[in-house]
């Protein structure tokens, strides 16, 4: 096995019967990897989890460690849509992550920013 080599789908290891996805989402029998690897991401992508996941996170690397459920609402409906129709625009997210009045607002006792052990 290479571990350090990229993943690639290999075609004779691809199963080609129909799959079901989350939210009840079929792919049809009969689809290449790549077809199927496609779709199964934009399937993950249009999850309504996966805004406010992102947005909680990058707020919590971004500005505080406890950021308010109002606050990670407000980031998840800019990655729903960015004002143009777009859904993950992650310039607008960003933007929207550090202009937020709770971003900007004098700290409370919810404010600051635990550091990673790492760092």
């Amino acid at each position: 096995r290479n571990w350090i080599a990229p993943m690639a789908p290999v075609a004779a290891f691809h199963a080609t019967g129909a799959k079901r996805l989350l939210g009840g989402v079929t792919l049809p029998a009969g689809q290449t990897p790549e077809q199927d690897l496609d779709a199964a991401l934009d399937n993950l992508f249009r999850h309504p989890n996966v805004a406010p996941f992102v947005g909680r996170q990058l707020i919590q690397r971004l500005v505080t460690a406890n950021p308010s459920p109002a606050y990670v609402e407000r980031v998840a409906r800019v990655f729903a849509d960015d004002g143009r129709g777009v859904r993950g625009n992650l310039a607008a997210v960003v933007r929207a992550i550090l202009l937020d009045p709770e971003a900007r607002a004098a700290p409370t006792d919810r404010s600051g920013k635990l550091e990673e052990p790492f760092l």
